[in-house]
């Protein structure tokens, strides 16, 4: 499978699964020095190859292309740019996991041993608005490592490692 029909069956299983709704959420992948990002506005559900947007590890992109990158294109681009390693991003919105965010604490992967041995990280960033620089530094502080989770305060998670399906498999794992 290419990394372009992985990055829309993750994304019509994010969508299907319900982690993210309406036009919520964005998933990347890397390709040497370039970020194939799904677009802004457009569900998740229905992205297609040609909406997928090209994006240079500066935040470069074809301006004359329809499709403009996801807003929280920067934001993605601080885990490739901090660890060359990390080849896939995923951020989305489980209402579980969201929700037991939004009540202050911070979630025990010890109680779970599928979550347990499988979850290598998960680190906990504070609240900035959605697409902001200061959401895409506080997010940059957090990554550890090429592969793990980091909960955003009244907002999502993110997922990042090797490849969208460990990505996905994470989420899954943290909304148990």
């Amino acid at each position: 499978m290419t990394k372009i029909l992985e990055l829309i069956k993750y994304s019509h299983l994010l969508y299907d699964r319900k982690y993210v709704i309406a036009n919520d959420g964005n998933l990347s992948i890397r390709q040497k020095d370039i970020i194939i990002i799904t677009p802004t506005g457009y569900s998740k559900g229905d992205v297609s190859e040609n909406d997928l947007v090209f994006v240079d590890l500066h935040g470069n992109f074809d301006k004359r292309k329809m499709v403009k990158p996801s807003m929280e294109t920067g934001m993605h681009l601080k885990f490739y740019n901090k660890n060359p390693d990390i080849k896939a991003v995923i951020h989305a919105h489980p209402v579980n996991t969201i929700s037991y965010f939004l009540m202050n604490e911070k979630i025990d992967i010890n109680i779970l041993p599928e979550a347990k041995g499988n979850i290598p990280f998960i680190g906990y960033a504070d609240y900035f608005p959605a697409g902001s620089i200061e959401l895409a530094n506080e997010v940059e502080s957090k990554i550890n490592g090429n592969e793990g989770l980091i909960i955003l305060k009244k907002h999502g998670v993110i997922a990042y490692g090797d490849y969208l399906q460990s990505c996905f498999f994470l989420i899954e794992r943290i909304e148990l």
